[in-house]
């Protein structure tokens, strides 16, 4: 019993003074830090690629939005506003995202004798590559819209000048 409690002793030692080496040792720290910077710098230029997406996303979106108001807000238009914004919009984002589900707020119309204003909103979530690493699955992309048509009252004068001069 007593040499079983004498390895025991010695055994414990050992990984005592193996554990402080290598707690004092130095060597190797330089390339713990060196990956942990690797990863801090994939995990940036990731949550970049993530942003420019995004903004890319968001021109098309706004790009699609401004078409569809315009159309709406013609005077010559005959098809109701929403719809015609949400088709503008839905067709021109087809490839965008893999198909996003986009919602179009119901755009409000206000028409007078003489003009139309619509304006909308259009949003969609696409889900990103990087950011999800660090907690965000998805960016909402939003737009949103005015455009109105007026037309101008405008007064014509023909003067028609019958003198003999004219003859």
């Amino acid at each position: 019993m007593g040499m079983g409690m004498n390895n025991k002793s010695r055994v414990s030692r050992f990984i005592a003074s193996r554990l402080t080496s290598y707690r004092d040792d130095e060597e190797g720290a330089l390339t713990a830090f060196a990956i942990v910077m690797f990863l801090m710098m994939v995990v940036g230029a990731g949550m970049a690629t993530d942003w420019m997406r995004h903004e890319t996303y968001r021109a098309e979106l706004q790009n699609a939005l401004d078409r569809g108001l315009l159309a709406a807000s013609s005077l010559s238009q005959d098809v109701d506003p929403t719809l015609t914004v949400e088709e503008y919009v839905l067709k021109s984002l087809n490839h965008t995202a893999g198909t996003p589900t986009i919602n179009v707020s119901a755009p409000t119309a206000e028409y007078t004798a003489d003009s139309r204003k619509v304006t909308a909103t259009a949003t969609y979530d696409f889900n990103t590559s990087f950011l999800r690493i660090i907690g965000i699955p998805t960016l909402s992309v939003i737009a949103r819209g005015v455009a109105e048509q007026e037309r101008q009252r405008v007064e014509v004068s023909f003067v028609v000048d019958i003198s003999p001069s004219m003859n």
